[in-house]
């Protein structure tokens, strides 16, 4: 969503590309916190990776990997890992779409 991503950087495009480099910087963190959790069997750990991940994505309108961090992070609250982990790689392919378009 370009318009909630504008409001984000209130109208600047420079600073708008900022603020997706950091989104991506962290997120890139966030998805190793993850597989690190879903490695290690740790729900709360995924949760809370998942968590950091949709509201990042909420706040610059990545609607799609919002979608996927909150299915994530919902999976993983019921204990369901294995569910979890069938959504990273959408997870990190959407990732890769946002990146492609910095490029």
């Amino acid at each position: 969503n370009r318009e909630l991503a504008m409001e984000q950087a209130a109208g600047d495009e420079t600073f708008l590309k900022e603020l997706i480099a950091i989104f991506i910087e962290t997120t890139e963190a966030d998805l190793k916190q993850l597989r690190a959790a879903f490695d290690a069997g740790d729900n709360n750990r995924a949760s809370a990776a998942a968590h950091s991940i949709k509201g990042a994505s909420g706040n610059l309108g990545f609607q799609g990997i919002w979608d996927k961090a909150r299915e994530i992070e919902k999976l993983s609250m019921a204990g369901d890992l294995d569910g979890a982990k069938e959504n990273f790689e959408g997870l990190c392919n959407l990732l890769n779409e946002v990146k492609d378009l910095m490029t």
